[in-house]
């Protein structure tokens, strides 16, 4: 059915309803009026208006807004609805949404684009998936195996093990893998083997196809493994346009093989007996002379004392422009593991930058690390820097003297981004409005600020004030783009947001925009804005999702 169609049933709509009104008008006179027709007249006259009106019925319901939109705007709407988080175990978007109606029915199964992303857990129904794939037809796939700590079904081994051989017949047209972490349910301590039971009773099977499978289209593969086992060799038969991979809790020593070639690295989280020696990790970004993001968690190498006497200069990754450092829970090793870092690897014309829970002790050592060698970290061409918390959302306790240092060395600084507690972001501000010497901003570059506004108790007040001096003191910020904490703007920020919106340009933007635990949004990390409708983002009853 087209719109074409759609418009036909539209006008026979119209002439039944017409051709009811006179039907109407006809059973009226021939009811009141004895010398039209006769009770053999009425009767008719009545069949044939129960006819048209159920004639009528049938032609509404055709014509009703799901049937009248045309198909190519359902599936727009449904492809950006099946980014919305779902329960666990919920049906998979497009089979939920095949139940709606015929109609939806009919087109989904004509679209094998809505059926292309496969999320699976152990409780997923092997048939359900093997109809899935199915319906896909010959579509590359996205493939999101999670292993959360749900309660496994009773024939969880069993059937984990036909889930993952459904999987495998189908990994020639996998385009991404992502293996979802085992997450800690609250009131778990992290040290309780309840934690890790699931994953180990999948492990065997896991590690048995992840290692021998064959896949020749795939280009992202993300593992974060935190099961009481680690991960170890997986792809070994190949994925030869593999090429954005993110490794957490594996060991990366047995997997040196998927690290060739890459445009984008993330390592979180080593194992102990899986780190690399400094030696090892530039012979890996070596191999990879088209990187353009490196993610970095922790200590994933080994400090080596003679390193230096055997490569004085470090590898210049000229490729390399987005990089991001985090190094929370690590704070008693952070100053060693920056300078170790740039021994091996510089980035002279890096782009983005990212750091997570950075102290001030370790800031303090990037910068010296900055000042010894201006091009460790594009000081000349980094466009954005983005200052994160943390998962929880961490003080990083930077203060105005850090901040100071920060700013002089990237001058040429265009965006900052700010997603940290409100004392970090109270110090930021209060740095940007100080002068360098000379009378001139400290970054007279910067154009545009995103922060997140939190709430009004928190450091509601701090976005105007700086608003409202920005010019004053010369800072150059045209634009602003704000989120609150939780996607929901409190009352308060709304009234200060109305106040910005008439002294600069104020966006905003969701938090499902701010994320940066995935590649395809560390590639990216400058989101286009929304259009900021108050009414829309005013503080709104949550509802469970299941």
């Amino acid at each position: 059915m087209n719109h074409l169609s759609n418009s036909a049933h539209v006008q026979e709509l119209a002439a039944v309803d017409d051709r009811i009104e006179e039907m109407q008008s006809l059973a009226s006179r021939i009811h009141h009026e004895t010398n039209v027709g006769g009770p053999a007249a009425r009767g008719e006259a009545e069949q044939q208006l129960e006819e048209l009106r159920e004639c009528r019925r049938l032609l509404a319901s055709r014509v009703s807004p799901a049937q009248v939109i045309p198909e190519e705007i359902w599936v727009d709407i449904w492809t950006r609805a099946d980014v919305v988080p779902r329960p666990l175990d919920s049906p998979p978007t497009p089979f939920a949404l095949s139940w709606v109606s015929k109609w939806w029915r009919y087109v989904l199964l004509r679209t094998p684009a809505m059926w292309d992303f496969i999320q699976v857990s152990p409780n997923t129904s092997p048939a359900l998936l093997r109809l899935q794939v199915q319906r896909s037809g010959s579509r590359l796939l996205t493939i999101l195996l999670s292993l959360k700590s749900a309660v496994p079904p009773k024939d969880g081994a069993g059937r984990f093990i036909s889930l993952m051989a459904e999987l495998e017949k189908c990994a020639d047209r996998w385009q991404s893998f992502h293996l979802r972490e085992v997450t800690r349910p609250k009131g778990l301590e992290r040290s309780d083997p309840a934690l890790y039971s699931n994953a180990a009773l999948y492990f065997n099977a896991l590690q048995n196809s992840l290692c021998g499978v064959h896949v020749p289209h795939l280009r992202h593969f993300c593992a974060w493994w935190h099961g009481e086992h680690r991960l170890g060799a997986v792809l070994k038969r190949g994925a030869p346009h593999l090429s954005e991979v993110q490794l957490s809790n594996v060991r990366i020593s047995d997997n040196l093989h998927l690290l060739r070639g890459l445009t984008s690295l993330e390592l979180t989280e080593p194992h102990y007996r899986g780190t690399l020696t400094k030696i090892q990790l530039r012979n890996t970004l070596a191999a990879c002379p088209a990187l353009h993001h490196l993610g970095l968690e922790g200590r994933w190498f080994e400090s080596d004392p003679a390193f230096r006497l055997r490569h004085p200069d470090p590898l210049a990754l000229a490729s390399l422009k987005s990089l991001k450092l985090c190094m929370q829970d690590r704070w008693e090793e952070e100053g060693s593991i920056v300078h170790d870092l740039f021994d091996v690897v510089i980035a002279p014309r890096l782009q983005s930058l990212q750091l997570v829970s950075l102290s001030s002790q370790t800031c303090d050592a990037f910068l010296d690390v900055l000042e010894q060698r201006p091009q460790a970290c594009g000081s000349d061409s980094l466009a954005l820097l983005c200052l994160q918390g943390g998962d929880d959302f961490d003080k990083m306790e930077l203060d105005v003297r850090v901040y100071s240092r920060m700013f002089q060395t990237f001058r040429k600084l265009r965006h900052l981004w700010i997603d940290t507690a409100p004392e970090d972001a109270s110090s930021c501000l209060r740095t940007l409005e100080t002068m360098a010497d000379g009378g001139t901003p400290l970054v007279p570059s910067l154009d545009t600020l995103t922060i997140n506004v939190g709430s009004a108790e928190d450091n509601g007040a701090d976005v105007p004030h700086f608003i409202a001096r920005r010019q004053e003191m010369g800072v150059p910020i045209a634009t602003v783009r704000v989120y609150p904490a939780d996607d929901v703007y409190d009352e308060e920020i709304l009234e200060w947001v109305r106040w910005c919106q008439e002294r600069a340009a104020v966006e905003g933007i969701t938090c499902h925009e701010v994320g940066f635990d995935c590649i395809e949004t560390l590639e990216n990390m400058v989101f286009a804005p929304l259009k900021l409708n108050l009414d829309r983002l005013r503080r709104r009853p949550r509802t469970p999702l299941g």
